[in-house]
């Protein structure tokens, strides 16, 4: 049995679902707004969300996080990412 499983760039089932849709609307939505408010030479304080699928073939769910604050386990199926 595997403790740790390495999470995968595209989806397991090569379909991109509509949570997948909503990250990206989410990244881009919010670059658009910070970028109108704060005007273009200021600089824009944000942090895109990045997105992988959970390594384990019985899960094979989202993962969102932030690049400096990877999750260290699948919320889904809590088996740990091994992120090496």
């Amino acid at each position: 049995m595997i403790d740790q499983y390495r999470p995968h760039v595209i989806p397991p089932n090569w379909v991109y679902g509509p949570d997948f849709w909503k990250v990206v609307y989410d990244n881009i939505n919010q670059f658009f707004w910070n970028s109108l408010t704060l005007g273009p030479t200021k600089n824009i304080p944000y942090r895109f969300l990045e997105v992988k699928w959970c390594g384990n073939p019985e899960c094979n769910s989202l993962i969102r996080y932030y690049s400096d604050d990877r999750p260290s386990s699948c919320d889904t199926c809590k088996k740990k990412i091994n992120w090496e």
